[in-house]
């Protein structure tokens, strides 16, 4: 009488199979997550941009709010200056790992009109990504 059972041969060639779809996958992954922390740093400072521009235009705490982008993360902070504001008013955006940034550092945007007082752009690094860019010019308009 013959039992159907898979042999250890049989299996051992599946796990071989297994590990090099798995090998062969690894550095398509790796570039996937890379891209998506790109696409996800560039969304969090325009979140966090379109946050201070908006709550500069409500006239929220009867002043202008601005935006500090850092190495790991984007703060919008009332008054003029991240120096200058009320820590307890502070949001903290956090930007995904692996992200350098250069550029203009801060915005800061007028109350009720929601103006930045200097145009500039934020470029964002990933290695094996590439670079963005967010741009935010002389009117507030903030894209990528």
């Amino acid at each position: 009488m013959q039992r159907a059972a898979f042999t250890i041969i049989e299996l051992l060639v599946s796990v071989a199979i297994f590990f090099i779809v798995a090998a062969a996958a690894t550095p398509a992954y790796q570039i996937f997550v890379k891209k998506n922390n790109a696409a996800e740093g560039t969304a969090t400072v325009m979140t966090a941009l379109a946050n201070a521009e908006s709550l500069s235009r409500a006239v929220s705490q009867d002043t202008g709010w601005g935006v500090a982008v850092q190495a790991t993360s984007a703060i919008v902070f009332d008054g003029a200056s991240l120096a200058s504001s009320t820590p307890s008013l502070r949001q903290i955006f956090s930007l995904p790992a692996g992200i350098v940034v250069s550029g203009s550092s801060s915005f800061a945007f007028t109350k009720l009109y929601g103006m930045p007082q200097a145009a500039g752009n934020i470029s964002l690094f990933v290695p094996g990504a590439g670079t963005t860019t967010v741009s935010v010019n002389a009117k507030g308009l903030i894209s990528d």
